[in-house]
């Protein structure tokens, strides 16, 4: 397959460009995945992250640098797969059939990686879902917009950019929360966050990502008083020595059960009161889900969404 891919890219060296170095195209060779593979191994991974490879198996080099290839969304046997046309573009040339779907410009195309039950289903009874973006897509809003709309947009000549949204992520985070915050009483900070525009919840995907919302208070000279931090992320049960499957208690994505808002009160405490409160909306991927203490969760890579600086309110009693 990696070489048919190649005879794809020749044909089309714009959008092998943009594929190049995207997130499909380093779906088997991102560090991060690479570390979380190594802690839990499982073919279902491999079956996303190296398609074209047998799941059973490491993937051979050529087929883990394919990644998510062209061959793997377009090809169905000897025929290409496309999305529709408008009216102006129906004429095709091409040295291959194609046939041209309704469904692949939809959520269903992407809903075979983007939507499944945790491995162990089979010790579930209610059929949990590892990843929801499909059906949280389905629940929201912007239900009738199509996932190609914000992560593949239009570049003109009837096509959409194959990039994946990787030039653009921190802005397109920046973009999808709006946040505000205020001062309250003894020393406490509240943080209103709105998502804004996105089909699905956020985060959503794996379960290395979360959004955290923190607050310190600081003195004159810059020293830490006191701090604070909540994560908005699914939040499970402790895992127990049973081997039974990890429950989840509650989740507070944005989004996740159709709510658009989340208010967040961080209290600092009565140290807090006299003195200027930092604050700071953070978009973060773990190195690992968290465990049973979020706080301690190893941090991979996070983009700062929004932050700011909340002065002393004067006369407020420390």
């Amino acid at each position: 397959m990696a070489e048919r891919n190649q005879q794809c890219a020749a044909c089309h060296p714009d959008v092998a460009a943009e594929w190049q170095g995207s997130p499909h195209q380093r779906s088997d060779r991102g560090e991060a995945y690479r570390r979380a593979y190594s802690r839990e191994p499982l073919a279902m991974c491999r079956g996303c992250h190296a398609p074209e490879a047998d799941p059973r198996r490491e993937p051979p080099e050529p087929l883990s640098l394919l990644g998510v290839g062209c061959v793997t969304c377009h090809l169905s046997g000897d025929t290409v797969l496309a999305a529709p046309r408008s009216q102006e573009l129906t004429r095709e040339i091409a040295p291959h059939p194609i046939r041209r779907v309704p469904a692949f410009a939809g959520a269903g195309a992407c809903a075979g990686c983007h939507e499944f039950p945790f491995p162990d289903g089979a010790l579930r009874a209610d059929h949990a879902l590892m990843q929801s973006t499909v059906s949280e897509h389905a629940a929201s809003e912007h239900r009738h917009v199509p996932c190609a709309s914000c992560h593949m947009p239009a570049r003109g000549e009837g096509r959409r950019h194959h990039g994946f949204s990787r030039e653009d992520r921190t802005a397109a985070l920046r973009d999808a929360i709006v946040v505000a915050s205020r001062r309250l009483p003894q020393g406490s900070v509240e943080v209103r966050l709105e998502l804004r525009g996105v089909g699905h919840a956020l985060p959503t995907g794996d379960l290395f990502r979360r959004i955290e919302i923190s607050a310190e208070a600081f003195s004159d000279e810059y020293v830490r008083v006191a701090e604070d931090a909540r994560y908005l992320t699914r939040h499970f049960h402790p895992a127990g020595k049973s081997g039974a499957p990890r429950r989840q208690r509650h989740d507070d994505r944005l989004g996740a059960d159709g709510q658009t808002v989340r208010v967040v009160r961080l209290p600092l405490g009565q140290a807090a009161a006299p003195l200027p409160i930092a604050w700071r909306v953070a978009y973060q991927r773990l190195a690992h889900p968290a465990g049973d203490d979020d706080d301690h969760a190893v941090v991979e890579s996070e983009v700062t969404i929004a932050q700011g600086i909340l002065p002393a309110h004067e006369g407020e009693p420390p």
